[in-house]
């Protein structure tokens, strides 16, 4: 299934509200492009990704609706 992930650098992140977490990615390429990334019910207030640097995304429309971390794929429907 080709769902079209980007390997991204996670920069900055900042919690919008519990469950809710906005993300500055940057694609890890030659002039890789900047971009924001909105996840949305994550459990609790711990920030899903604080201990990632690098992982695989798909950014649609500004949320992040799925992620490939280590190998352990989550695709929101």
């Amino acid at each position: 299934m080709a769902i079209g992930l980007v390997e991204y650098t996670v920069l900055k992140n900042k919690m919008l509200q519990p469950g809710k977490f906005e993300y500055a990615l940057r694609e890890n390429k030659e002039d890789g492009e900047l971009v924001m990334g909105i996840l949305a019910d994550a459990q609790g207030k711990t920030n899903p990704l604080h201990a990632a640097r690098n992982v695989e995304m798909k950014v649609d429309g500004g949320q992040i609706v799925a992620i490939n971390l280590d190998g352990d794929c989550v695709i929101r429907k």
